[in-house]
């Protein structure tokens, strides 16, 4: 059985491919970024949009997320990899950071990507909602009441 635990080699290993991979995902990311900056501003401002309109919205949101995900992680790995004391704080810092540049930018890109592909079957086979709204529904609930069951054994 492999040791994956921190300190190990195998960690320190895998802590600098990730450290080392994340300036390109940043600049690729980035880049991205920019490429669908104008085609996110016009799919946002057409009142009545397209599947693609949906898909370049859900690209650039998700990529915007990844980015400021990645470059928010990059410092308390960083941090911690040199043994610094600002790895507790900044490491601690991250469950906001994920709110914004993870949750909420991943759940709104995802929404984004579905309604491409609703929007596409609707033009090729009519109508095909595929429970959009439930699936939603039931997923919020799901996670707050998975928030009460862990208050609860924290109790």
């Amino acid at each position: 059985m492999i040791d994956f635990s921190k300190g190990t080699t195998i960690y320190k290993v895998a802590e600098l491919v990730s450290l080392g991979l994340t300036p390109l995902t940043l600049v690729l990311g980035a880049l991205v970024v920019a490429l669908y900056t104008p085609f996110f501003f016009r799919a946002i401002l057409n009142k009545d949009k397209s599947p693609t309109d949906w898909l370049r919205i859900g690209i650039a949101i998700g990529f915007i997320g990844a980015v400021l995900d990645n470059a928010y992680w990059f410092l308390p790995w960083s941090a911690d990899y040199l043994g610094l004391a600002s790895h507790k704080m900044l490491n601690a810092m991250g469950v906001y950071f994920n709110i914004f540049s993870r949750q909420l930018a991943g759940t709104f890109a995802g929404y984004c990507h579905i309604i491409y592909v609703i929007k596409l079957r609707e033009k090729s086979h009519g109508k095909s909602n595929m429970g959009l709204p439930l699936i939603v529904a039931f997923s919020l609930l799901f996670g707050c009441a998975y928030v009460a069951v862990l208050m609860w054994l924290k109790v």
